[in-house]
């Protein structure tokens, strides 16, 4: 078990950057004291008798319950790490979204804008025209469809002055 979890720690050791500390440096502490616990019980392995000497027995189960707690430790501090960076992560794509989302509006209401405004002048100058005032333009300015709607609008204008 001890072996599986150094092995499990070495390979993130080895695939984790080297960014000056963090959780590399807390990997390899891991590391170490799980090599130190597999010590201590290799020790009380090697003692192995009919006549234990409690002693060494003692001090291979303190130096073992003392690895667990730093490995605990160490792995809650990790946890701890892995949850902070996560909540970053989550906040900076929040953020993000909620900036494009107030992009894309503004880009929407300008688009809108440039389309209604000339659609509402055209409008205005038809409903002139419709009650009796034949001299109504409309200024060509805007995107080319519109320029030349207005032109289009402007030449029956005064075709129709003409003939009345």
């Amino acid at each position: 078990l001890l072996a599986a979890a150094a092995t499990e720690l070495e390979m993130e050791r080895d695939e984790s950057p080297a960014e000056g500390g963090g959780p590399t440096l807390e990997l390899n502490a891991a590391y170490q004291h799980i090599r130190e616990a597999q010590k201590a019980v290799g020790d009380v392995a090697a003692h192995r008798t009919d006549h234990l000497d409690s002693a060494v027995f003692a001090k291979s189960l303190g130096a073992i319950s003392e690895n667990a707690s730093t490995i605990r430790t160490s792995i809650v501090q990790l946890q701890k790490s892995a949850n902070a960076k996560k909540q970053r992560t989550i906040i900076a794509i929040s953020t993000m979204a909620a900036l494009l989302l107030i992009a894309s509006v503004t880009v929407g209401w300008f688009q809108y804008r440039g389309v209604i405004r000339p659609l509402t002048q055209l409008g205005d100058r038809v409903r002139t025209m419709a009650m009796g005032d034949l001299s109504q333009r409309v200024k060509l300015s805007g995107a080319k469809e519109f320029t030349m709607l207005a032109g289009d609008f402007n030449h029956m204008a005064s075709q129709l002055d003409e003939l009345l």
